[in-house]
């Protein structure tokens, strides 16, 4: 995304986890996590990275891609 170029982030690798709990006879607790590896310029270690606010927006759509499609299975 631009604003990660505009951070000096050369490549990213991001991984989305996601873990459900039963709560109530059919009902999950459902927790959506997102992360994170980059490599800044001038630097070949993949780090924890940030979260950039386009990258964020991005995850948000999917998970709410998500919520929609647990909402018409459920």
């Amino acid at each position: 995304y631009a604003d990660e170029v505009d951070m000096g982030i050369r490549k990213v690798q991001s991984r989305i986890r996601i873990s459900a709990k039963a709560r109530h006879a059919g009902q999950y607790k459902i927790d959506f996590y997102a992360e994170n590896n980059v490599l800044y310029e001038g630097n070949d270690e993949w780090k924890p990275g940030p979260v950039s606010q386009m990258c964020r927006e991005y995850f948000d759509q999917i998970a709410e891609d998500l919520r929609t499609e647990f909402r018409l299975l459920y």
